[in-house]
């Protein structure tokens, strides 16, 4: 679910639409939450789609940590890519914002983290099985991680309209982080799975 803080508006041929904000949104709110209503599609059953719903799942969709894909049913799905987003996924399972985000600004997020499907140029590795993962220099993870823990500080401090779609667990977990009683959990381990196999990097 999409923060409802927002609303869709066309950019252009180019870019399509976007989302943008209809409040000022701080640094800390969670942003978006994947809930029950969304459309979970297994990474095996993709080739079985008519293709013309393929090709708005090749577009609208991302990729979970299993590897499905995940249609929001919601606007999330219309969040445009920008390297240097506004809001970030982190390793916790939702997305928040990384600085404050000012009332009319789009709301962007960085594909790079969630999705190897989406064109990311050149930040890809070939594995034996002939497919592409994410690969990404150090500094481009430190400094989503940089971003992620600053934001992570925040958290308890704002106004949270999701948070009631995050599991309790993950939850405590984040305040334990927040109070610096619990290592922070990297942005790498939103990555699909693939890519924790190949480079055998997963951390819990």
């Amino acid at each position: 679910m999409i923060i409802p803080w927002v609303r869709i508006q066309w950019i252009s041929d180019e870019k399509g639409y976007g989302l943008f904000a209809i409040q000022d949104i701080p640094k800390g709110t969670l942003t978006f939450v994947q809930d029950g209503l969304d459309i979970v599609i297994p990474e095996e059953d993709l080739n079985s789609i008519n293709p013309s719903l393929k090709e708005y799942v090749e577009k609208y969709s991302y990729e979970d940590f299993l590897g499905n894909r995940i249609v929001s049913w919601d606007l999330g799905k219309y969040m445009n890519h920008d390297d240097e987003a506004n809001t970030l996924s982190t390793g916790y399972g939702f997305e928040l914002a990384v600085r404050d985000i000012k009332k009319g600004e789009e709301v962007t997020d960085d594909y790079r983290i969630f999705s190897t499907h989406h064109d990311t140029e050149n930040w890809h590795v070939q594995t034996s099985q002939k497919e592409l993962i994410p690969e990404f220099p150090a500094d481009l993870e430190e400094m989503w991680d940089q971003k992620v823990q600053n934001a992570i500080s925040s958290i308890f401090k704002v106004e949270q309209p999701l948070k009631d779609f995050v599991d309790s667990d993950v939850w405590k977990r984040v305040k334990r982080v927040s109070e610096n009683q619990e290592e922070y959990l990297p942005v790498r381990n939103a990555f699909p799975l693939r890519y924790h196999l190949h480079l055998g990097n997963l951390k819990s």
